[in-house]
């Protein structure tokens, strides 16, 4: 298969996503609600037995029309470990991992992993 770069050589990667380690490994069903004077956000956490994928429920309530959307998705969660994995597996050799946007360690109650790749 031929490959495609995204990135120009010597480019930079950054990206955020949840904790799935901490996410997966004490069942949490639901992340805060994200709540302001138009909308109320909903999301919540299913994990079937004997199933590599997550259930992600979600509820947008739009407050001046009253709309109710309602969405539900498998997911696959993405741990640090596998991220690390598919980085490198990608050709990128510059790995950082941090627990949040002021550069704190990664851990594994960390709320997001922040990554930094090149």
């Amino acid at each position: 298969t031929q490959s495609r770069k995204v990135l120009k050589s010597g480019g930079k990667l950054l990206f955020q996503i949840l904790n799935y380690d901490r996410i997966t490994r004490e069942k949490i069903s639901s992340l805060p609600v994200i709540e302001n004077e138009l909308i109320r956000f909903e999301r919540y956490y299913k994990f079937p037995d004997h199933v590599s994928k997550i259930v992600f429920k979600t509820i947008l309530r739009i407050k001046e029309k009253k709309d109710l959307i309602e969405n539900q998705i498998q997911l696959l969660p993405l741990t640090k470990k596998v991220t690390e994995s598919l980085l490198l597996q990608s050709g990128f050799t510059n790995l950082a991992f941090f627990g949040d946007y002021q550069c704190a360690p990664f851990s594994s109650d960390s709320e997001i992993l922040v990554v930094a790749a090149s």
